[in-house]
């Protein structure tokens, strides 16, 4: 699994936050809604195969690990 996933983040998070990119900047990069981005880093949304190709690219994450990630629950490791 991609390292950035660790602390629970969601990996497009740590991404940002490494770029100091705010949600509607980094939507803007990827052609995407502000929300979009919001509802995909809370787990709430999957993305488009359009959509997940395009924040691949732009991140260097591979979109194998954008797919995989899960939040960890509290108390489980």
């Amino acid at each position: 699994m991609c390292k950035l996933s660790y602390m629970n983040k969601h990996p497009i998070s740590v991404y940002r936050a490494a770029k100091g990119l705010s949600q509607a900047a980094f939507a803007q990069l990827v052609g995407c809604k502000r929300w979009m981005i919001n509802r995909i880093e809370v787990g709430a949304r999957f993305p488009s195969r359009d959509l997940l190709l395009r924040i691949a690219d732009v991140t260097g994450i591979p979109a194998d690990d954008l797919i995989r990630w899960r939040p960890v629950e509290r108390g489980r490791q």
